[in-house]
């Protein structure tokens, strides 16, 4: 379900398998993605702590935010 575009004109949307489970929530939860709170309001937060609990996915090892890790090396706000 499309949510709109981003600033690059890249589509965000909810995806779900057909048994009806969010494939969204699932990759968050694994640890393969992140809640992108400017675009989820935070849908998937939950899913996100618990990746981070269990050191799954990305959260293994140390990870930075890709939007804050773009922010600190141009020396701007983070915009996420």
């Amino acid at each position: 379900m499309g949510h709109g575009k981003d600033r690059y004109r890249r589509v965000v949307a909810d995806c779900f398998r057909a048994d009806g489970l969010s494939v969204n929530s699932w990759l968050v939860r694994r640890g393969w993605a992140i809640d992108w709170l400017r675009y989820s309001k935070g849908v998937f937060r939950g899913d996100q702590v618990i990746a981070q609990a269990a050191r799954a996915g990305i959260w293994r090892g140390s990870f930075e935010i890709p939007c804050e890790a773009r922010a600190a090396r141009l020396k701007r706000r983070a915009a996420c």
